[in-house]
């Protein structure tokens, strides 16, 4: 199974302060980054790339 935790509100303090603690809960569940998990994140700045997500998946995980 993979694992995708897209963080889309980069600018918001508020969303922000709880990605490490969500990030600890995947490690505790013996879920890593760059095993089974990937992270994405956006802001109104920086939108997310879903051809570059379908690329990074193809490549990596199938």
């Amino acid at each position: 199974m993979l694992y995708h935790e897209h963080s889309g509100k980069m600018t918001d303090p508020e969303y922000t302060k709880d990605i490490p603690e969500r990030a600890k809960k995947y490690m505790r569940a013996g879920i890593f980054q760059g095993d089974r998990l990937f992270y994405t994140f956006e802001s109104a700045d920086c939108p997310l790339d879903v051809k570059a997500i379908d690329a990074f998946i193809e490549k990596n995980y199938r």
